[in-house]
């Protein structure tokens, strides 16, 4: 195999292996009890996106940079079959990465073909707003770069106009923070923490997490505005009784933390959002590693070279 052949099974070998790394770190830290602490819907985030943002950023400053800089101009080398499968591995968590992604997409777009418009026209926001034949108590924005939001006939007919106000502005506030997209990252995100029972925990926690940051947006920690939003989800909630949510990809108003949990948020006190100046310390650190690991690229060539070598 020429180098070019062999640089590209070392990326991929190592993003492999560095990726098992970060999510043996990130699953070690919530059966430890550490990352279950985290509340921030940005450093929950994060916290998921770790195993593959973070492989990718140490694989390119620290085993390319290092394969390149000591790896001698020679001839055509056979790799091993443990790097092969290494690189194999990588191959598939991006073809599994791809599929979810084209299924979320599909999904939203059958959705919308489904989903009859009864009335077409715009939110305060300027968001495209339909209201749709549907008999659920449907709530949600849909899709990733052109979002619209979707509201059930029973819930724009139970609604008062003040909880529909809310609700939208609650919507929008998914909208402004592009929550589909995040949540697009997260599906698309090629890493084995997808497959993993703490990973599916942490994107339910994040997306619990954004439920929360929009009813503050919508309500802007008002009281009255607070009961009636609670309100609206107990309408809608007596409508899932009977007709439970339409399925597809896009952030709905009666979200992960369930009912009960958001009722009780609206109903207390406006909660103190957490500091975010924490958050640098994830980043900082995959940095740091890899300004260390500069120092090292000889011994890092060293151990790629062996594990070429394993199977050959």
């Amino acid at each position: 195999m020429n180098r070019t052949g062999m640089t590209l099974i070392v990326v991929f070998a190592s993003y492999a292996v560095l990726n098992a790394a970060l999510t043996f770190v990130v699953s070690a830290g919530w059966v430890a009890g550490l990352t279950r602490r985290v509340q921030s819907q940005t450093a929950l985030l994060g916290l998921r996106l770790v195993p593959s943002a973070g492989a990718a950023i140490l694989t390119l400053t620290i085993a390319l940079p290092a394969f390149l800089r000591f790896e001698p101009h020679r001839g055509p080398e056979t790799p091993g079959t443990l790097i092969v499968l290494l690189a194999a591995t990588s191959v598939a968590l991006v073809l599994l990465g791809v599929i979810r992604g084209v299924r979320a997409i599909a999904s939203t777009r059958a959705m919308a073909v489904r989903w009859k418009a009864l009335r077409r026209q715009q939110s305060p926001g300027g968001l495209d707003m339909d209201v749709v034949d549907v008999p659920s108590p449907v709530v949600a924005v849909s899709g990733v770069w052109r979002p619209r939001l979707l509201i059930g006939r029973d819930v724009a007919a139970q609604c008062t106009a003040e909880e529909l106000a809310l609700i939208i502005a609650h919507e929008e506030a998914h909208v402004r923070a592009r929550d589909n997209f995040k949540h697009f990252l997260m599906l698309v995100s090629p890493d084995l923490l997808a497959s993993l029972p703490i990973g599916r925990a942490l994107e339910e926690r994040w997306r619990a997490a954004t439920e929360h940051a929009a009813d503050e947006y919508a309500t802007k920690g008002e009281a009255e505005h607070r009961v009636r939003l609670a309100t609206a989800l107990v309408k809608m909630a007596r409508l899932a009784l009977t007709t439970p949510p339409q399925p597809g990809v896009a952030s709905t108003l009666i979200g992960a933390d369930g009912i009960e949990g958001r009722i009780r948020r609206l109903l207390d006190r406006p909660p103190v959002l957490p500091s975010m100046s924490y958050l640098w310390i994830a980043p900082a650190l995959l940095l740091g590693c890899a300004a260390v690991a500069i120092g090292e690229h000889q011994g890092i060539h060293a151990a790629i070279e062996h594990v070429v070598g394993v199977g050959r």
